[in-house]
């Protein structure tokens, strides 16, 4: 099944003539659009996993179009109505839905806009959550493969160029008994008595005592 992934987009112009030529040529695989300002591509995955190629297709962008910036996953919020006419439903039926909890309980908002000083705030949720709970709840299948909340996370951790992030392991978390150390992989060599006392107890003097074999000990 194919996945759609939007992303936004900064420093694209639809109108200009040689970015339209260069999206022509390049990236028509992509869907591209424009509302208020807001430029958007959406990328269609195929099969593999969604974050490399989404990744590799953002790259291909700024690479070929001059400013070019792909910032993050879209988030495709809609708000009771949105969905109620998007599925077909009353605003009330949305209403009660909203009201459901246990296992199978309405998704959580995403958001809330507006001010609630002056009662205007209004709940909003992840369409592809609202997807996901129709399937499952009620079995509506609706004609759209967006990715997760998770997987959107990734994808923005990784055009963000989070330090690390696809290369991170595990080793590489401190632990009380392995000391993290910047830029470095190397064990931390322990250090004996004679080397931690002064560092602890500073002004105290130490002497070292030899320990005998056991030859010398029965002699």
């Amino acid at each position: 099944m194919t996945t759609a992934v939007p992303l936004t987009v900064e420093g694209v112009d639809l109108q200009d003539e040689v970015t339209v030529e260069t999206i022509g040529k390049r990236f028509s695989d992509h869907l591209w659009g424009a509302a208020d300002g807001l430029v958007t591509m959406t990328v269609f995955v195929d099969s593999g996993d969604p974050a490399s190629q989404v990744v590799e297709a953002a790259r291909a962008v700024e690479h070929a179009i001059p400013g070019a910036r792909v910032r993050r996953v879209h988030r495709d919020l809609v708000s009771q109505s949105d969905i109620a006419q998007r599925v077909g439903v009353s605003r009330e039926a949305v209403r009660k839905w909203t009201l459901r909890t246990g296992e199978r309980g309405f998704p959580a908002p995403f958001d809330t806009i507006g001010s609630s000083a002056s009662r205007t705030a209004s709940k909003v949720w992840l369409w592809s959550d609202i997807v996901a709970w129709l399937d499952e709840s009620y079995l509506i299948e609706i004609d759209e493969n967006l990715p997760d909340e998770a997987t959107a996370a990734h994808i923005d951790a990784c055009l963000a160029k989070v330090r690390g992030y696809l290369e991170r392991q595990w080793q590489d978390v401190p632990t009380p008994a392995t000391p993290y150390v910047e830029r470095s992989r190397h064990p931390i060599a322990p250090k004996t008595p004679e080397q931690l006392v002064p560092e602890l107890m500073p002004g105290l003097r130490t002497t070292s005592i030899p320990i005998l074999e056991a030859e010398q000990v029965s002699a």
